[in-house]
């Protein structure tokens, strides 16, 4: 068996130089290690024994790397920050889909300028409603004089629940956490966004499939107050036939097919990461396709087509 790893003087000398080059380069890093032949399996290949320290030694390396990079920290959970990082990763993420739509951002934006105070973005599903939404709050970011809170229902364990949401409204309007009650999280915003309306700072809150929300509630909406100061704007986005949501006058921005100029480009964008591309005879067939104003529809047959 010591046979089969013998080598060459030549080599074994070459190894021992490089063994010589990674220990100068990485000191402590660098662990011996010894192990025993076991048996030959089946298919012929060896098969090793008495591992367990080398085991151990790597277990304990990685752990004390890990404790370096991330040390416990003495200072008190931000339960606030928890709960906003994965919605602003999932914006993020979803923002960079997007590609077109300026009339229907610039449509809110002017909304959002005016005296509405809930704005409902409406359209069928897949075509885009929540991309829309994250590129929105990122605009809204880079404009002076806006605070905006981004909540994505389904991006994360617990954002379906009203809860959840009522009480990081609450939170992010306070700029701190603070105990609720659930029987009492409607009064307690309506109270809290009564006051803020003396303020001049100006809050935007954006919620992604609301009609998704886990209620008990009949009404989704439940929690919103009944009068909503100037300078607090909501916006909304479901499905165009989620007419249930809210009962009073709500204003709508109904968001259109693609544009076959926007597909096209989204299809070369897509096609372009994996260095792959149409001919003009490929992508009038592709865009002659029936659901080719859907961006759903669209980044799932970009998908495939690059495989």
């Amino acid at each position: 068996v010591r046979a089969n790893f013998m080598d060459s003087e030549e080599n074994m000398l070459k190894q021992k130089a490089l063994k010589r080059v990674l220990r100068d380069r990485f000191g402590d890093n660098v662990h011996d290690y010894s192990c025993q032949h076991s048996h030959v399996d089946a298919n012929g290949k060896l098969i090793m024994d008495d591992l367990q320290d080398f085991g151990d030694s790597v277990l304990a390396f990685f752990k004390e790397a890990i404790s370096r990079q991330y040390p416990e920290s003495s200072e008190p959970v931000n339960k606030l920050l928890i709960e906003k990082t994965p919605h602003i990763l999932f914006r993020d993420e979803l923002a960079n889909l997007v590609i077109g739509r300026n009339d229907q951002i610039d449509q809110v934006m002017n909304l959002l300028n005016s005296n509405i105070s809930t704005i409902f973005i409406k359209g069928t599903d897949g075509i885009g409603k929540s991309s829309i939404l994250a590129a929105l709050s990122q605009k809204l970011e880079n404009f002076k004089g806006w605070n905006v809170i981004s909540h994505f229902v389904g991006s994360c364990p617990g954002s379906v629940n009203d809860s959840n949401l009522i009480s990081r409204i609450i939170w992010e309007l306070l700029g701190r956490e603070e105990d609720v009650n659930y029987d009492r999280m409607a009064n307690e915003l309506s109270s809290l966004c009564s006051k803020l309306s003396k303020r001049s700072k100006k809050w935007v809150i954006l919620i992604d499939h609301v009609h998704q929300l886990n209620t008990p509630q009949i009404n989704k909406l439940w929690w919103l107050p009944g009068i909503i100061p100037t300078n607090i704007k909501f916006v909304f986005t479901m499905p165009d036939n989620e007419h249930h949501i809210l009962q009073r006058s709500q204003t709508e921005v109904i968001i259109p097919p693609l544009k076959i100029s926007d597909a096209e480009h989204i299809i070369l964008s897509s096609l372009e990461k994996y260095r792959k591309t149409l001919d003009r005879s490929q992508m009038e067939l592709f865009l002659s396709k029936k659901g080719i104003e859907n961006p759903l529809w669209l980044s799932i047959a970009c998908e495939e087509l690059r495989q």
